[in-house]
């Protein structure tokens, strides 16, 4: 999720490598609380649980409020743009996104979804997770505002269009193969 950001951010010289690197060990300890079984002994829920004490997310809010202070003040929605690390950290924001949704529907199924309880995750390791990945979203999007920045790349402002600012005299898409 963050390895491309991490390589980016290198050569940039930005200052957020060391940062994406302990969240690269921090998501494989995800990832091993996420593939523990409930059916795994004490022993391996005990050795995989996650963030129990919220410490791990703590230390993200205490990261977004550090780069929060370095960036001008966000007044509008902006468009993810700027550097090559801003663009992949981006990337892995929305991936941190997606991980978070799936993980609702893994940890907190409907009654009638069907699954298995054997293929969930044990809840004894997860109570950290998405409180975590929730977090992680917002910190990569700073992040990505602050490799902007650094950059010396402007942000550029969402502006709500309306339905009738679609309308074109040829379509953007066409869906006729070229010849």
């Amino acid at each position: 999720m963050t390895s491309l950001a991490l390589e980016h951010c290198l050569i940039e010289k930005n200052g957020l490598a060391p940062a994406l690197i302990d969240l690269q060990h921090t998501l494989l300890d995800a990832g091993a609380a996420v593939a523990t079984p409930p059916r795994a002994s004490e022993e391996a829920i005990a050795r995989v649980a996650f963030d129990l004490d919220h410490s791990r997310t703590k230390l993200l809010e205490d990261a977004i409020d550090e780069l929060d202070t370095q960036l001008p003040p966000l007044r509008q929605f902006v468009l993810p743009c700027g550097s090559l690390a801003a663009a992949s950290l981006h990337v892995a924001r929305s991936t941190a996104r997606r991980v978070e949704r799936r993980l609702v529907t893994v940890l907190l199924p409907p009654e009638d979804s069907g699954l298995d309880p054997e293929h969930l995750i044990a809840t004894a390791v997860t109570p950290g997770l998405l409180p975590f990945f929730n977090r992680l979203s917002d910190y990569l999007f700073v992040a990505g505002r602050f490799a902007s920045h650094h950059a010396g790349a402007p942000e550029r402002s969402h502006a709500f269009q309306k339905e009738t600012d679609y309308q074109r005299s040829e379509p953007l898409f066409s869906r006729t193969s070229p010849e």
